[in-house]
């Protein structure tokens, strides 16, 4: 028996199909491990984060504000993304942060979180968008002329993006931009893309009429 065992444990084939079993089997293993990971690494972000996510709301809340309280909350939120790295979350502990580093005013800072946010999620996130608008929106306003530019030049770009669910938030900051400025040729045409987007028009034409 034992050298029959032997002579079909040389079986070249069926040494291959146990390689390729064991190898299957590890494999599952190590994915299956890295889902539990996965999944426990995500649990834990999300208590933190709805921690976290309700003390800004609060502030938000708070009319007067506080750049002492939103400083801390964005260190927070920085703390949380450095300890939660791992997790489906992290890109939007950075998001958060940008959002208090803008309130607690500081322009740049919360310009190079958000860059820092957008190179960590996929551009067929549906977040995607929305985070790369904003970015330019932020840009758009800065002090700075060339990044006053550059935020401009890829607001014009987003607008036209077809794939941009946030078109109309870029139209309306191109418009209002214009308006300011009393560049009619531009605001003009802004506006006449905005039809499309009828919350955008609505908000533009209710603006122009109470600041006429």
């Amino acid at each position: 028996m034992d050298v029959m065992i032997k002579h079909f444990l040389k079986d070249i084939r069926v040494r291959a199909g146990l390689a390729l079993i064991s190898a299957t089997l590890i494999g599952f293993g190590g994915w299956l491990l890295y889902s539990i990971y996965r999944h426990r690494a995500n649990e834990q972000a999300q208590l933190t984060f709805a921690a976290v996510l309700d003390r800004f709301t609060k502030l938000q809340e708070n009319v007067a504000g506080d750049k002492a309280a939103w400083e801390l909350v964005a260190r927070d939120l920085e703390q949380a993304y450095e300890q939660h790295r791992s997790s489906d979350f992290a890109p939007f502990y950075l998001g958060y942060e940008a959002e208090a580093i803008l309130e607690a005013g500081n322009v740049q800072e919360s310009i190079s979180v958000l860059e820092r946010m957008l190179q960590q999620i996929d551009t067929a996130h549906p977040l995607y968008y929305l985070y790369k608008t904003k970015l330019n929106v932020i840009r758009s306003r800065a002090a700075d002329k060339a990044v006053q530019e550059e935020g401009a030049r890829e607001l014009r770009a987003l607008a036209d993006d077809i794939h941009n669910p946030c078109a109309g938030w870029a139209w309306y900051v191109i418009w209002h931009a214009a308006w300011v400025d009393q560049n009619d040729e531009v605001a003009q045409h802004a506006l006449q893309k905005l039809v499309a987007h009828k919350n955008w028009y609505t908000l533009a034409q209710a603006k122009s009429e109470f600041l006429a």
